[in-house]
């Protein structure tokens, strides 16, 4: 299935922790910036699969459905490295 929208995910020095990847937490605020504000979602889950770095491009899919809403940020080589779905 084609996603309801793509994005290019900027990744900021400011996203980076110590380990030199992004921070768990930065992994919400992104997908609150792709995700329409009037959601109003009653469980979430998150899956961190791949670290993202400073230097990786990423691009946000973002699927939305009757009962859910799912985004998925991947790398350049097309992995996925975080997994979002919201239940309505």
């Amino acid at each position: 299935r084609e996603p309801d929208r793509r994005a290019e995910v900027i990744i900021r020095s400011s996203d980076i922790d110590m380990n030199m990847h992004v921070n768990n937490a930065r992994y919400f605020d992104i997908i609150d910036d792709l995700i329409p504000n009037s959601a109003e979602l009653k469980r979430i889950r998150a899956e961190y699969k791949i670290p993202v770095k400073l230097t990786d491009k990423i691009t946000a899919a973002v699927f939305e459905g009757e009962q859910s809403i799912t985004a998925v940020l991947e790398n350049e080589d097309g992995k996925q490295c975080f997994v979002f779905e919201g239940i309505k």
